[in-house]
């Protein structure tokens, strides 16, 4: 391949630079790129929330309450992370929870740390047939970095439903792991839904619920 393979034009296209004295070689600027984008890709669905961004609807349109938090977190996400910190994020519609969600996430694997976004319900279907072993998503989903779980809720959720729910927020809980929830529900539905342990270690998280409208 040639140079011109690269877009920086700092590798032969093989996506690594070579050091010919010290018999090295370090990932090209071309290959820290595409595995970025393939992190992307594993971290957020397709679609509308891997081009979000924080100048762009539907986030220009949020509070400058949201706002400011939003750009706390983006100014300083290392430190954010290391203290497992978290953001509740509640309110009735679509008025730019999940795309607040999913730009925290973005930035969280652009900057080279782990990070996931998942519909609540969606990762319990997930869970259920995840190789007929739900314990091999629960323990990544505990293991990253950066969790964010959305449109919390559900009705009528079994036990084994609020039993894996607890173990994924307990356990991130005693990890410092980061929590982002955005839920339709306030804090007394989903404490009547999912019983008052969830919402008190989503709470230990990510302090109070901030009121999205």
């Amino acid at each position: 391949m040639t140079e011109s393979a690269c877009p920086h034009g700092q590798c032969d296209g093989s996506g690594f630079v070579y050091n010919e004295q010290t018999y090295s070689a370090a990932a090209c600027k071309c290959e820290i790129e595409r595995r970025t984008r393939r992190r992307l890709c594993q971290a957020l669905p397709p679609g509308r929330y891997r081009e979000v961004a924080r100048d762009r609807n539907p986030l220009v349109q949020l509070s400058p309450a949201i706002l400011g938090l939003l750009d706390a977190w983006l100014g300083d996400l290392p430190g954010h992370l290391a203290r497992g910190a978290g953001l509740w994020l509640e309110g009735r519609g679509r008025h730019g929870k999940r795309s607040a969600a999913a730009l925290l996430v973005k930035e969280a694997v652009q900057s080279g740390r782990s990070a996931e976004f998942w519909d609540a319900r969606s990762m319990i279907a997930r869970a259920k047939n995840f190789e007929q072993d739900p314990q091999l998503l629960l323990d990544r989903l505990i293991a990253v970095d950066l969790l964010a779980l959305v449109d919390l809720g559900f009705d009528n959720p079994t036990g084994w439903v609020r039993e894996q729910l607890h173990i994924l927020m307990d356990q991130r809980y005693v990890k410092l792991r980061s929590v982002i929830v955005t839920t339709e529900h306030s804090a007394a539905e989903l404490e009547a839904q999912l019983g008052p342990a969830i919402v008190d270690r989503i709470g230990r998280i990510c302090g109070d619920p901030l009121l999205v409208a």
